[in-house]
């Protein structure tokens, strides 16, 4: 007969266990996790409305399965007086979904869209009390996050998160638009103070909307029918009553759209009012700004024309030149915005030596500071503020950098900005600047013009 086996004549694991007493370690598992964790095979916490493995891995948290009560069948069940779960804080937000959305926004996407990287981002607590008390403004804002999060996840993981994105966006367009075509016909015959309310919110819509182009980057130009139609509710009233940070955002987007479309059209100018509180973005407290339309009316009347220009175009580019050389910041700057808008100097420095010299990208004044900025820009590191101002600067080295050093450099900057912001026009800055590489390197004349470029392929870019 064969012999018994012992109980302890298993795995070395097994016979330790049983010479020692001790037992194995219970493993607790539950069934109850959101599915995103179950199907990744992830731990989760079954925070509601998302659980917290999603939102730190920026992962869509699919939400929980409905909650099975097993027990006796022919028991009867009690009526419940109370519902099982507390509704949700905000109004308008009763899916799973858009509580999430909303936590995106106000706790990954608000920060990369300002200066400001803290609790006293402006994007929260300016425009997210107007979303809670305006539906449009609050669908605008939530196709703005689902758009930047399927930014975060690889293309067509999330079709139900790509079906509401579109949902929202065309709903709150349909409004947007109503509303303000409503808002021009009421203006006339009521006083304007008693629009500031709904104006505020219908400007921010108008915002966030050129932001969702901004972040889909699909090359189209509907960006700038959103800031038209920001000027249009600009015009109705004084700027003066206008609230001091979604003016300065409206600025500085308004301004840094002349780069790709040459304007000589007047812009809106700078209030004094901006001057009382904390600058959000780069450049319009402290007049930067202005120089971006000054030298984009002076590209607007060149033209794409040969070398030598005009006289007139010299004068006026020696006049240009003279107010950036003497330019210094109004007060004070931290080492960061110091630092970048010594970058938006130098950048404004090249794009106008490139209407002077529009074949002059080899230049060793142009290839010196495409060396310096390409190198310094390192010192920003990614999580600051400032990185929401960067990707004009970059635009601007990129597109004349030559060498390949340079050009590698450029490169790990754009891949920063991308891994930081998950914008996709930075994707389309970045095909630009390539294009331009192309046409330099195939002895193209003019390489750097980007005007020629985007009109040449029918694209429309804002470096923002």
């Amino acid at each position: 007969m064969a012999s018994k086996s012992s109980p302890v004549s298993g795995s070395a694991g097994g016979s330790e266990d049983a010479l020692s007493g001790s037992p194995k370690p219970k493993i607790n598992r539950t069934r109850t996790g959101c599915f995103t964790c179950r199907r990744r095979r992830k731990k989760c916490d079954e925070a509601k409305p998302a659980c917290k493995a999603c939102v730190k891995t920026n992962v869509f948290c699919e939400g929980y399965p409905p909650l099975t009560i097993w027990g006796n069948p022919r028991r009867v069940a009690r009526p419940r007086c109370m519902a099982p779960e507390l509704p949700f804080l905000i109004s308008g937000l009763e899916s799973t979904l858009h509580r999430r959305l909303f936590y995106h926004f106000t706790h990954v996407m608000s920060r990369v869209l300002t200066t400001s990287s803290d609790d006293s981002n402006p994007m929260n607590s300016i425009v997210t009390p107007l979303a809670l008390a305006d539906p449009t403004l609050m669908h605008t804002l939530l196709s703005l996050a689902c758009s930047h999060l399927l930014n975060l996840q690889p293309v067509g993981m999330s079709p139900e998160l790509s079906g509401e994105r579109n949902r929202l966006h065309q709903k709150a367009l349909h409004t947007q638009t109503q509303r303000i075509e409503a808002l021009k016909r009421t203006a006339a015959v009521i006083a304007s103070q008693s629009l500031s309310q709904d104006r505020d919110a219908i400007f921010a819509t108008s915002l966030l909307l050129c932001l969702y182009e901004i972040c889909e980057g699909t090359g189209g130009d509907g960006w700038r029918a959103h800031l038209q139609m920001a000027r249009e509710v600009l015009n109705i009233t004084s700027t003066a009553t206008m609230n001091p940070f979604l003016l300065e955002f409206f600025l500085y987007h308004d301004s840094l759209a002349t780069v790709t479309v040459p304007s000589s059209t007047p812009r809106i100018n700078c209030p004094t009012n901006l001057s009382d509180q904390n600058p959000s973005l780069v450049g319009v407290q402290d007049g930067l700004i202005e120089y971006v339309t000054r030298i984009s009316s002076l590209r607007s009347e060149a033209g794409p024309g040969s070398f030598p220009p005009k006289y007139g175009i010299i004068n006026k580019a020696l006049e240009i030149w003279e107010d950036l050389f003497r330019w210094k910041p109004k007060v004070t700057l931290c080492k960061d915005r110091e630092l970048i808008a010594q970058f938006y100097q130098w950048a404004l420095f090249i794009w106008l030596f490139s209407i002077v010299y529009p074949n002059g990208k080899s230049d060793p004044l142009v290839q010196s500071a495409v060396k310096d900025m390409a190198v310094r820009m390192s010192e920003i590191k990614s999580g600051d503020g400032v990185m929401a101002c960067l990707l004009f600067p970059l635009f601007v080295v990129g597109s004349a950098a030559i060498r390949q050093e340079d050009r590698n450099a450029v490169t790990k900057h754009f891949k920063r900005v991308r891994a930081w912001s998950s914008l996709g026009n930075v994707d389309l800055t970045f095909e630009v600047v390539k294009r331009m590489w192309e046409d330099h390197d195939a002895g193209q004349p003019r390489s750097w013009d980007w005007v020629i470029q985007l009109e040449r392929h029918g694209m429309s870019l804002l470096v923002t």
